[in-house]
């Protein structure tokens, strides 16, 4: 079955700024992708090479970022806004509940569609009607507005700084920084200081305006009000950034603790007491991190992003927490809970796609695999922390002889084609192009509970 929305049903030919060769989605994913680039470029074996792609993409990244900051914040606080749920990248999810319940709609209002995901995966997995009718009607209110980003934001009705999507717009800006420095373009500096500019300042937002209450949310600019919903998103500001420097002011002690904490509590992770602490394999009650709090009344354990556990954001929040525990910016009793909450996601990622397969989500009470199987962002983000934790990389020691490719999966530069895709398969596209390079060494507390996972349950996923 074909895919909806396909491409015809955007409209974006209404807009005079759209494309005349191609057709393409009329809204935005997460901006992943500087610090997507920036870790292919990180890994590059062939500097030539590394420099001409460099000075490719980085004219692109400017302008991707001068989009978001000159369209998309609208009060100049530094934060983004999205105008969908899709563009989220976590479509359901119940932070998005009241926005989309003050949208009354008649069906005249509602163009025609027809749905393909609950005929490929169970209804009670997917979005409901209610909220497909407002997806839908949302997108016919951007076309009949020829996309103009005025007019939008004058007439819509969901806009909204999401926590998790401002959170990787800071990350990616101090990425494009580092991007641009390396560049040799003449216009670096100017490149290189516009982005830090805007990653320090979405920085300073997200720790004042987001937070309340002891935990991050998004924002909604219609009401003027924070979406108090727990959900994965709000520990994504963990990841903002990777810049050993600035982890402390990327986060407060307070605001550190307080996630760490929720995420150890039974309503995230579900910590088994019954185990030592340091067991971080076998310590856990629950398989991965929730999308949404286990103490919220939307919580179910197969819908979608009202509860199943993501590989894409468990490795967000896995390595927010792992880089704060080693830039030591933070008291020793807060980074050894760090410590012991990163490996403990760590491994729970490796469980899940161990004994289930690389599904799409997972059910964080059985670690049953939802929605679509041998999905690739499940599988690459797995080949990703594999070389990661493992120096001596894809040896017989981890994969017998017989199920060793002959030769590496070569890179695939389509895969930069879809930067703009489904939010987590821009993390995964990285490792598909140059796992084989990875040359990364260091010390490691891998526990191998990988055993089982076959190179060719890999591959298929990747390459599906």
């Amino acid at each position: 079955a074909s895919y909806f929305p396909n491409a015809a049903f955007w409209q974006t030919n209404t807009s005079p700024d759209a494309p005349r060769n191609k057709q393409t989605s009329g809204i935005v994913q997460p901006p992943i992708h500087a610090t997507t680039i920036h870790t292919i470029y990180r890994h590059s074996t062939n500097s030539t090479q590394a420099k001409s792609f460099l000075s490719e993409m980085v004219p692109k990244l400017a302008k991707w970022h001068d989009y978001l900051a000159e369209e998309r914040d609208m009060d100049g606080d530094g934060l983004v806004y999205i105008r969908h749920p899709w563009e989220s990248g976590m479509d359901n999810s119940a932070a998005w509940d009241g926005p989309l319940e003050r949208i009354h709609l008649t069906p005249d209002m509602v163009p025609p569609y027809t749905r393909v995901d609950t005929k490929e995966v169970k209804p009670d997995q997917r979005p409901s009607k209610f909220e497909y009718d407002r997806y839908v009607y949302l997108v016919s209110l951007f076309y009949k507005a020829k996309y103009n980003e005025t007019e939008i934001r004058d007439t819509s009705p969901f806009l909204v700084e999401d926590v998790s999507f401002n959170s990787i717009w800071a990350r990616s800006n101090f990425d494009l920084a580092k991007l641009a420095n390396e560049s040799g373009l003449t216009n670096a500096a100017d490149i290189s200081n516009r982005a830090m500019m805007r990653a320090t300042k979405a920085i300073s937002a997200i720790k004042s305006k987001l937070w309340k209450n002891g935990f991050f949310y998004s924002y909604d600019l219609v009401s003027k009000t924070s979406l108090e919903v727990k959900s994965s998103s709000g520990f994504v500001p963990l990841w903002a950034t990777t810049h050993p420097a600035m982890a402390a002011e990327t986060i407060t002690e307070e605001q550190a603790l307080s996630l760490v904490a929720q995420l150890y509590s039974k309503n995230f992770m579900m910590p088994d007491t019954t185990v030592q602490a340091h067991d971080t394999v076998t310590g856990w009650k629950g398989f991965g991190i929730p999308s949404l709090s286990r103490a919220d009344m939307n919580f179910s354990l197969v819908n979608y992003w009202r509860g199943p556990a993501w590989i894409n954001v468990n490795f967000l929040i896995q390595h927010g927490l792992e880089h704060l525990y080693l830039s030591k910016g933070f008291s020793q009793p807060l980074r050894s809970l760090m410590e012991s909450t990163y490996k403990g996601v760590r491994a729970q990622s490796f469980k899940l796609v161990q004994e289930n397969g690389f599904y799409e989500y997972f059910n964080v009470g059985t670690g049953q695999g939802l929605g679509t199987g041998n999905f690739s962002w499940s599988a690459a983000l797995t080949l990703l922390q594999i070389s990661i934790d493992c120096p001596i990389q894809f040896s017989d020691a981890l994969f017998p002889p017989a199920t060793v490719p002959k030769e590496p999966i070569k890179s695939n530069p389509v895969l930069l084609l879809i930067m703009t895709g489904i939010f987590g398969v821009l993390l995964g596209s990285t490792f598909i192009l140059w796992h084989f390079q990875e040359k990364k060494e260091r010390s490691s507390d891998f526990s191998r509970p990988i055993e089982g996972v076959k190179w060719s349950q890999l591959t298929e996923a990747v390459d599906d």
